[in-house]
């Protein structure tokens, strides 16, 4: 199955913003950094974006292809 993310338009109605609409930080996630020694398994909260959200609705849903 293949997952397509709708994007379009400018976004004016809610400008000014610094990304696109889908780029949005609307959440937090939790990071666990890997392959920086200086911070090897360390764990911190990054930014969500609105994007982030659709993608991992798709994969719980079966896309094998986003």
């Amino acid at each position: 199955m293949i997952g397509i993310i709708p994007a379009a338009g400018a976004g004016e109605r809610i400008q000014p913003l610094g990304c696109s609409k889908e780029l949005l930080p609307v959440g937090s996630r939790t990071f666990t950094a890997e392959n920086r020694d200086s911070l090897h398994g360390e764990r911190s909260e990054r930014p969500k974006a609105v994007a982030e959200y659709l993608v991992e609705r798709m994969i719980a849903a079966g896309a094998t292809q986003i």
